[in-house]
């Protein structure tokens, strides 16, 4: 059986709260949008985050951005 190679990360609140406040004079706020499609589909009211809105139109911008400002 071949060993697993994946890396743990150990993430809390006050990680996510510093990342946040790394990226939040770059990063977009971007809405969600209802989808009707898939709310219908699966029988809930399904939303989707459109990070495509960033300015690189991805969402890795808020990854890579906040890693370069710690």
């Amino acid at each position: 059986m071949k060993e697993s190679t994946q890396k743990t990360f150990n993430v809390n609140v006050s990680d996510v709260q510093a990342a946040r406040r790394n990226i939040e004079n770059t990063i977009r706020r971007t809405e969600l949008v209802h989808s009707s499609l898939l709310s219908d589909e699966h029988h809930a009211d399904i939303y989707l985050k459109l990070e495509n809105t960033q300015h690189t139109g991805s969402f890795k911008l808020r990854g890579a951005f906040n890693k370069i400002m710690s």
